[in-house]
């Protein structure tokens, strides 16, 4: 029941994320129709869609993984039966823990001091950026969720005694 919640999560919080590519091609348009019909370009749009993109890739990151869809050596992975997937994803999962556990600490002070600092961008608009870097943290803490829920249903798999090769 508790890998179907994360499972779940993941799912939700990444469709969600997806919307912000609706703002974003709101936004481009309106910046090509401000700019060369009424030659009025604004300062916004550029980082609004920068922001919004990136946020919907880091709350996305963990959705793509229970769906399988990141990058791996699929040419050797996908040629391997289910079982053996499985067991190639178990051996590698303490790198996935590395991985994600350094960069949830690095990536926790990044957005800690941003905040305390009341960090604005350098441009002309100066939107505080450190709400978009508090979610960095919390995306990779989610993509650390979904694998560990990922490697029970591996580890399950893998033990399985009734599956075939």
């Amino acid at each position: 029941m508790a890998l179907h919640r994360v499972g779940l999560l993941s799912e939700s919080v990444g469709k969600a994320a997806s919307y912000l590519y609706l703002f974003v091609i709101g936004a481009v348009v309106f910046e090509i129709v401000s700019r060369y019909v009424f030659s009025t370009p604004t300062h916004w749009v550029q980082e609004a869609t920068e922001f919004s993109c990136g946020i919907a890739v880091i709350l996305g990151g963990a959705y793509a993984l229970k769906e399988n869809s990141h990058v791996r050596m699929e040419v050797l992975h996908n040629e391997l039966p289910p079982k053996r997937q499985a067991l190639a994803d178990v051996l590698t999962f303490p790198f996935f823990v590395l991985f994600t556990v350094v960069l949830l600490r690095y990536t926790s002070v990044f957005a800690w001091k941003s905040l305390l600092l009341g960090e604005v961008t350098n441009s002309a608009w100066a939107p505080p950026i450190w709400p978009v870097k508090m979610l960095i943290p919390v995306g990779v803490a989610l993509l650390l969720l979904q694998g560990i829920a990922n490697f029970v249903r591996d580890i399950r798999k893998v033990l399985e005694k009734h599956h075939v090769d």
